[in-house]
């Protein structure tokens, strides 16, 4: 009974294992019987016949690669040239450049060769390791915070991919060294950390996506490089580590490796005594350490590289020539980079005439190198092709592969206080602090995307001086974002001074801080009281998308998922603390796998837009599956080009005040009291009871079918009939206690004139035709039914209600009251009404007489702002923490209640058949949205999850311009969007 019970739980384990190998490990299919490179299953016809041809000399030849340098000039190139073909070079290793000067040479070199070359690169993380101009993907212990071992491999297939562009068909990756000491000077940022387990899945994530797409992997630093302060450029380092220990640790992913058909490894130039204890001999130097340890004890078949032999932790110890024999007698099947090739060639063959080395092992070595080159399909060699080449190495896939590794890396170390995303954005008040730098950067700028956040520039030097002098500035706010900049990963303390670890501290005690390091995660080490942080975030880079993504996960944009790959200070390896995704995103169109092809199109309707006077300039903005795929400004304020269109911006809205303000208002009060849209107006205002308004449901004012007029122009009663100027009793210049509503710019109305065009609107006719017809007058009703309602002035409601919780700061009415003029664009010359440039007051007659406020019209904003509400309508009622509005509202507001009625409740829905406006002409029936008279749109298509919005200020100078509407121009766009999006 024992047995049995023990032979099934066994089982249980086993599966268990299998479970969690297939769950943990990019690959769950190990075949340990077949350890052997793809490129040795088969010795080619080729290579055969090449191996034949060949003198020792020439075999030997074929075991060396020389470094060659890009930026160098014309005569250095001919100069390796003429090595290559005298001596029959086997092949090269790529240093700094240019991508097209560097793509120039291996044409050039490759030319000269008899045999083709190996063209080899440090890659490790990518090309630009080498290589300027090209996509800096992050390092690799970046990488090793990234849970889902898939990225690295979509990582590593980009990396292939440049290569193979650039004729490069070797990287000297994955580094799978177990960086161990934090102290490590040589490795540190380049290792996926400490985790053995990670280390080797990682690597084996990326070595299968290099070897995949025929780009030759070379795991290093055998047998690890992990455990020493030591540089190998400069000294031999000792590693002190057991064999025991060794087995257990550093050689655990390169057995990990080699059992899923590694193709090559480099050994390590370092000494270590447990596995050879003869003095000052580096591992790469050593039988024991290559052919007994790697090639017989652990079965490796595949090519062995000797790390730079003129690195001085072998070059110090031996001459060449005698260093080369000595790395040959190791085992090693390839010689990077010795001092002198013709001395080596001629050493080695002197070794075999004088039987210190066989022939047979040099053939041995020869064979792989040769199937490597058949396996990379050298023997149908083509030289690259220039044109263009560097914008084809960056492309959108490998932009957006970067992307998607930061924002998987990015490591929430500590919430204490459970703040991430930020909560509550309506009375949340937070300034960021940024030391080391002086000027606006991409992590200032999306954090106000989200809120506005006031930004301290502190420098690192005197960061506790310059601290102290803002300290009763700082206590005003809640919470204080600081963050390190201008970091280094190379330079001592990371680029961080001690200065500036101890105004962090000091600021840490007396206020609550979310901390940001953009630096090495080593750096946190000088962090002495982490239990005083609110927040520690981990973002282990200083680039600009490394700044914007960690201002994404601050706020939702993107949730935290990264997981520390080393241990540092309290924060153990393997710390992550993992957020939600719940506001808008900011990201590039291929993301959403729009088309962006499709935007030139868009430009070129916008500018021509713009030079036919249709507009003096505009907001685009388009979002597909909560990303923010499209942002872009067009134009100047005016047709004086003078002050150009920014993000910023503020635009009359005019009519979408209708569905950014009384729309959702009106959906609250049936959300939290029960507002029946069916019931008359009069159950609601009781004062309408003995008007012809009195019985009108407030579902048919809605749909524009309660057969109100159109508009009512209250301005023309305002003026003296003789004179045509504004009468003297009902406007001020300047305010005072009967006269404190303001039109514009020194004109107040009298208060009680909105009693007046209340009056006005209650005893207007109705219209014979029980049919649709556009009107603003009921949503003049509205305010006051909200008002009612609410007990609240409409624009204090609606802002603490919805704007100022969705983080839409720049969505208000009578934006004067908190921006300047200068951030807001003019909107008209109004010579019928005010005799002035409106910037800032609202155009509308009837709103600006209500004191700008009103349920039609009168709202400002932005794109980026306005989103967040329409987005807020795509998510049900959602966003942030927050549910606004419940989505059987939404449901019931947006759809069409009458046939033949083209309008939903509030909304504007596409046509059954006929022009559709404003609208593209490929919006779905689901679709709504609405225009605004000044040049406005709006738009959400919930089939495509695609929002579109539209600002300009079209009536400038002139409201009788209509060549925005007769050109079609928002329509056109809207129609680019879709096409964009619907093209595959």
């Amino acid at each position: 009974m024992r047995i049995l019970f023990i032979s099934i739980l066994t089982f249980i384990i086993s599966l268990s294992l299998l479970s969690f190998s297939n769950k943990t490990s990019f690959i769950s299919n190990i075949d340990a019987q077949n350890q052997y490179p793809l490129y040795t299953s088969y010795h080619s016809q080729w290579a055969q016949k090449i191996e034949k041809e060949l003198s020792i000399e020439d075999k030997i030849g074929q075991l060396i690669m020389l470094p060659a340098y890009p930026s160098k000039d014309s005569s250095t190139w001919k100069a390796l040239g003429d090595i290559i073909e005298k001596n029959n070079i086997g092949g090269i290793v790529i240093f700094k450049g240019t991508p097209y000067r560097t793509a120039k040479m291996i044409n050039y070199l490759q030319s000269r060769a008899k045999i083709p070359l190996l063209v080899a690169i440090d890659g490790e993380w990518g090309i630009s390791m080498r290589m300027d101009s090209v996509i800096d993907f992050p390092h690799q212990m970046q990488l090793g915070a990234i849970s889902n071992n898939s990225i690295i491999y979509e990582f590593g297939v980009q990396v292939a991919i440049q290569c193979k562009k650039m004729g490069i068909n070797i990287n000297f990756a994955p580094v799978i060294d177990i960086n161990n000491n934090p102290y490590n000077p040589v490795i540190n940022s380049r290792s996926f950390g400490e985790n053995r387990k990670n280390v080797a899945e990682k690597g084996l994530a990326y070595m299968k996506a290099l070897q995949d797409n025929k780009i030759l992997a070379v795991a290093k630093h055998f047998p690890g490089h992990g455990n020493t302060i030591f540089d190998s450029h400069k000294t031999l380092p000792i590693i002190e580590a057991s064999k025991k220990e060794l087995d257990s640790l550093e050689l655990y992913p390169f057995k990990y490796l080699i059992e899923n058909k590694l193709g090559a490894i480099m050994s390590a130039h370092l000494n270590i005594p447990s596995l050879d204890s003869t003095p000052n001999l580096a591992s790469s130097l050593s039988a024991q350490i290559i052919k007994t340890e790697l090639k017989t004890n652990m079965g490796f078949k595949g090519i062995v590289f000797t790390d730079a032999l003129d690195m001085q932790s072998v070059a110090k110890y031996y001459e060449a020539g005698e260093l080369e024999v000595k790395a040959i007698m190791a085992g090693n099947d390839i010689l990077l980079m010795p001092k002198d090739a013709e001395l080596s060639i001629n050493s080695i063959a002197k070794g075999i005439k004088n039987n210190i080395i066989t022939e047979i092992q040099i053939e041995q070595s020869l064979k792989k190198i040769l199937d490597l080159k058949f396996w990379l399909e050298l023997n149908k060699y083509k030289k690259n092709e220039l044109e263009n080449i560097t914008d084809k190495i960056n492309g959108k896939k490998a932009e957006l592969i970067n992307r998607k590794l930061i924002e998987n890396s990015i490591t929430l170390l500590q919430d204490s206080l459970n703040i991430i995303p930020f909560k509550n954005l309506a009375n949340l008040k937070i300034a960021s602090i940024e030391i080391g730098l002086n000027k606006t950067n991409i992590f200032k700028t999306r954090l106000n995307k989200y809120i506005h956040i006031p930004t301290f520039y502190i420098s690192k030097q005197y960061a506790k001086n310059q601290l102290s002098k803002i300290n009763n500035q700082l206590k005003k706010f809640d919470y204080l974002i600081v963050s390190t900049q201008n970091t280094n990963q190379y330079s001592k303390n990371y680029g961080i001074e001690k200065n500036t670890w101890l105004a962090i501290e000091d600021l840490a005690k007396k206020h609550k801080i979310i901390f940001v390091n953009f630096a090495n995660p080593y750096s946190l080490s000088e962090i002495k009281k982490p239990e005083n942080f609110a927040v520690i975030i981990e973002s282990y880079n200083n680039d600009e998308l490394t700044q914007d993504y960690t201002a994404q996960v601050l706020f939702g944009g993107i949730k935290a998922s990264g997981k520390l790959p080393v241990s540092v200070a309290n924060f153990k390896e393997g710390t992550g603390i993992s957020t939600t995704q719940n506001r808008l995103k900011y990201s590039i169109p291929i993301e959403t796998k729009v088309k962006e092809s499709y935007f030139k199109n868009i430009d070129s309707i916008v500018n021509d837009a713009i030079d036919q006077g249709a507009m003096p300039g505009c907001q685009v903005l388009a979002i597909k599956d909560g990303i923010v795929f499209f942002e872009k400004n067009y134009g100047y304020h005016t047709y004086k080009k003078k002050t150009p269109v920014t993000s910023e911006n503020l635009y009359d809205l005019a009519s979408l005040t209708k569905i950014l303000a009384s729309v959702p208002s009106l959906m609250y009060l049936r959300d939290k009291q029960g507002l029946n849209i069916n019931s008359p107006l009069k159950k609601h205002l009781p004062g309408l009871d003995t008007t012809n308004k009195g019985n009108i449901s407030i579902k048919k004012i809605l749909a524009h079918q309660a057969r109100l007029k159109a508009w009512i122009p209250f301005y023309l009663n305002t003026f003296d009939p003789y004179s045509r100027q504004l009468q003297n009793n009902l406007y001020k210049k300047q305010a005072d206690s009967l006269y404190s509503t303001q039109v514009a710019k020194n004109i107040y109305i009298l208060n009680t004139y909105k009693d007046t065009i209340y009056t006005r609107i209650l005893n207007s006719n109705l219209r014979n035709r029980n049919a649709y017809r556009y009107s603003d007058l009921g949503f003049y009703i509205f305010k006051e039914l909200i008002q009612t309602k609410t007990q609240m002035p409409l624009e204090r409601f609606t802002d603490s209600c919805f704007y100022a919780p969705l983080g839409a700061f720049s969505v208000g009415y009578n934006p004067l009251e908190k921006f300047n003029a200068q951030n807001i664009t003019p909107t008209e010359n109004d010579i019928n009404y005010r005799k002035q440039v409106l910037q800032g007051y609202v155009h509308d007659y009837g709103a600006a007489m209500l004191g700008g406020v009103g349920g039609h019209a009168g709202l400002f904003g932005n794109a980026n702002d306005i989103a967040k509400i329409m987005q807020m309508y795509l998510n049900g009622g959602w966003y942030g923490d927050k549910k606004f509005i419940q989505k059987s509202s939404i449901d019931l507001f947006t759809t069409r209640p009458y046939k033949n009625n083209r309008r939903a409740l509030g909304f504007d829905k596409p046509p059954v058949k006929g022009n559709r406006g404003a609208m593209g002409s490929l919006a779905s029936k689901k679709s709504y949205g609405h225009t605004g008279f000044t040049g406005t749109i709006v738009w959400v298509d919930p089939k495509y999850n695609f929002i579109y919005i539209f600002l300009s200020n079209r009536i400038y100078p002139d409201i009788e311009n209509e060549k925005l509407r007769k050109m079609n121009i928002r329509s056109k766009v809207h129609n680019e969007f879709y096409k964009a999006i619907l093209t595959q």
